[in-house]
């Protein structure tokens, strides 16, 4: 990670740059062809927030919770 001061400066940065969530799925489905996705943990938010970005994904999608 760095120094101290790098660290505080990427924490500062991540509070309030944009997250690329759509944009690392559809990288993730389309140029790195992964077919199978896994949440982990209760729930399946993730799940539902792929639904609408590539509802082919969700079909080989895997939850993983305790």
């Amino acid at each position: 990670m760095g120094t101290p001061e790098d660290i505080q400066e990427l924490l500062a940065r991540q509070l309030v740059e944009p997250v690329q969530w759509e944009t690392t799925l559809k990288h993730l489905i389309g140029p790195m062809q992964k077919s199978q996705l896994y949440e982990l943990g209760p729930g399946q938010q993730i799940k539902a927030m792929c639904k609408r970005i590539s509802p082919a994904i969700v079909k080989a999608f895997k939850n993983v919770s305790p």
